[in-house]
């Protein structure tokens, strides 16, 4: 009897976990993009120039703090206006935010095309790995650290003179 409802509890809590791993949101896989019109994919992506990639972070984040994020997003960012929104609403006012390392650069797509002004242009998708620190005044709080690791996705253009 003791061992017949002790497999009773271990099915119950092993079924009660297996229901509670369904219930999580799906989150689709971020998978590359297509090669945008006008554009081939470069087959043999080059490196990009690392302190291109870090300019271009320091860019990104210096929108974040001065509230002009939305300029930087891609119109296809996951979730974009709800970004925006929390960043209104629940990031305080006087939040700076630092970067503290680069853990890695890595080009991941390249695209060759034709620039605006007909010159020949590399995008390049470039993922920057990041260790940053969000310092704010809290009131309830003192003075506030919170450090976190980002992986941004930056899309980078270089427009060759030749």
């Amino acid at each position: 009897m003791i061992r017949a409802t002790l497999v009773a509890v271990l099915l119950a809590v092993s079924v009660s976990t297996a229901f509670a791993q369904d219930i999580r949101p799906f989150r689709a896989i971020a998978t590359p993009e297509a090669a945008p019109e006008g554009t081939t994919p470069v087959v043999a992506p080059e490196v990009i120039d690392a302190q291109a990639a870090r300019a271009a972070a320091a860019d990104v984040l210096a929108a974040w703090e001065n509230g002009e994020l939305g300029d930087y997003l891609s119109p296809d960012f996951q979730d974009r206006q709800r970004l925006l929104e929390s960043m209104v609403e629940d990031v305080p006012q006087d939040a700076e935010i630092r970067v503290l390392g680069v853990r890695g650069i890595q080009t991941v797509q390249q695209f060759e095309g034709t620039s605006a002004t007909g010159r020949r242009e590399i995008t390049s998708i470039v993922s920057l790995t990041a260790d940053t620190q969000i310092e704010f005044n809290d009131p309830a709080r003192g003075f506030r650290q919170l450090r976190g690791q980002n992986e941004f996705f930056l899309r980078i253009r270089e427009e060759f003179v030749e």
